[in-house]
Formats: structure tokens, sequence, C-alpha cells
């Protein structure tokens, strides 16, 4: 029987997992940077860019920032893969050097990439041991470089209505900075100046969630940040608008893979490391 395991740690400034998930679920959520990952053993099933796609052994998943996605298991033994998620910026600097005029875009969901995978995942399993830092550096350049030479373009912007636009942004803006209060959707709605509906509706449409949706992923990333601080788990849990610790608990883990607690222990393990 395949038993669930999540190890999480950081290098570099960046995120990294590796997992193996069974009856784990993942929410529909967006990352701030990059979600980047090969898969070394069974399928992954997730929803992205409204299509179902299946991740089998050997493939690489390529997940812009802000896209939204989830993913599950796709077998009764689930999957095992290996994720990066890198900032926006340490791609678009990759771009710049290759000659890209902009953020490299990812137009493919998952790629076929022999080469590419074994690099991915000998380089991330090196990350899991003691290692120099020219040693990281060098593997990292090289396989970023790779990635965005062979399968990355330069990200296009859609057009909309510039009050569509203005009404969505300004109700972003709203939950950027209090993300931590309760706020209903008739306030939100009024600050738009459109019907609760319509708001949903464009918001839905440029974001890729609803509003309430949104506010989630903006507390869960502000409690990341306070995590990272070495901040005690239940007071973040309040700080960021959360009921309680349980409560962000179960968001957390829905999101990211891993309990707060466990992400707290791979920081903690980072920053003792960098003593």
């Amino acid at each position: 029987m395949t038993v669930e395991r999540a190890k999480f740690w950081r290098v570099e400034e960046m995120d990294l997992l590796h997992a193996t998930y069974v009856t784990h679920s993942f929410a529909p959520h967006t990352h701030d940077g990059y979600a980047i990952g090969v898969v070394s053993r069974g399928v992954e099933t997730f929803r992205h860019r409204g299509a179902t796609h299946h991740a089998g052994r050997g493939a690489v998943v390529l997940v812009n920032p802000g896209e939204v996605h989830t993913g599950h298991a796709a077998t009764l033994n689930g999957w095992t893969y290996r994720m990066f998620y890198p900032e926006a910026s340490t791609l678009e600097a990759v771009g710049r050097s290759l000659g890209l005029g902009g953020t490299p875009f990812f137009s493919q969901v998952i790629v076929r990439d022999a080469a590419l995978a074994r690099l991915m995942h000998n380089t991330h399993a090196m990350l899991e041991q003691p290692a120099s830092q020219l040693e990281r550096d060098d593997a990292l350049n090289s396989m970023w470089h790779a990635l965005v030479a062979r399968h990355a373009d330069v990200r296009s912007t859609a057009v909309r209505p510039k009050n569509d636009a203005r009404a969505v942004s300004a109700v972003r803006d709203h939950l950027e900075v209090n993300f931590a209060l309760n706020s209903s959707l008739e306030t939100l709605s009024d600050l738009a100046g459109v019907s609760p509906f319509h708001l949903t509706r464009l918001f839905k449409q440029r974001y890729g969630l609803p509003p309430h949706a949104l506010q989630t992923q903006l507390r869960l990333r502000h409690a990341r940040r306070k995590l990272l601080e070495g901040s005690d788990i239940s007071a973040v849990a309040v700080e960021v608008g959360f009921s309680d610790q349980s409560h962000l608990t179960r968001q957390f883990k829905r999101v990211y893979g891993v309990t707060p607690a466990v992400y707290a222990r791979g920081a903690e393990r980072k920053n003792v490391q960098d003593r």
C-alpha cells in the first residue's frame, strides 16, 4: 500500500516539495510564482485553464504565476513528484539572458522532454543533500536555462474593457490590503460599482477565482510568509483572518499539500543550514 508523505524545504529563497499523494486533493489555488515539477511515479490529474490534464511518469508540469489549478490522484496508488516553486523574477532573469523581451510564459501545461525531466529530477534530488553554493547555483542555472530555452514564450496580456478592469482591480486592491477583514460581497460590489453577481463573474474571468477564494489565497500567502519568519502558528491564523489554527491548517494543506507545522519545520531547517 502506498503511503502519503510530503517533504518541504527551501533553497535559494525557493520552496521545494517532494511528495507522494494518494487521497489528498488540492483545492483550486494559485501561486505568486511558477509551479514547475516532474512526476516520477503514478499519475496526477488536475484542472487547469478549463481542461483536465493527466501527468504520468516523466511528465514535466508547467504552471505560470497566478494560474488556477487543482490536483489529485488518477489511480488508487496515487502519484509521486518533485516540485519547484521559483519566483517570477528568477525566470524573468533567465529569459533576459536568452533574449526574451518579457516574462517567460509556458503555453503547454504538460511537456514530454525526457532529457529535461532527468535534469529536473537530478537537480531536485541534489538539493535534498548537502552541497556547496556553487554546485547549487550551477545546477539550477543549467536547469532553468534548458527549461526556458526549450519551452517558454513571452507572456501576452488580453485586452479587457476599461470599466470592468477598474472594477475588479479596485476590489483586488482592497482585498490585498484588507485580506484579514471579514468583508462581505455586498461591500465589495459597492466598492466596484457593480452588482454582486456581475462582480463575481468579472472577478472569476480575470483572476480565475471568485473574491472569497482569492481572499483565502491572500491569507494563506501572508500566513506562509509569517511562518517563514518563525511566527507561532496559532497567532498567525488569527492575524491573517482565519477563525483558528485548525481552520488555517485545513486551508493550508488544501493549497500547499503540507500542514503549517511541516512547512515551518522545513523553513527552520533551511535557516539553520544558512547559519
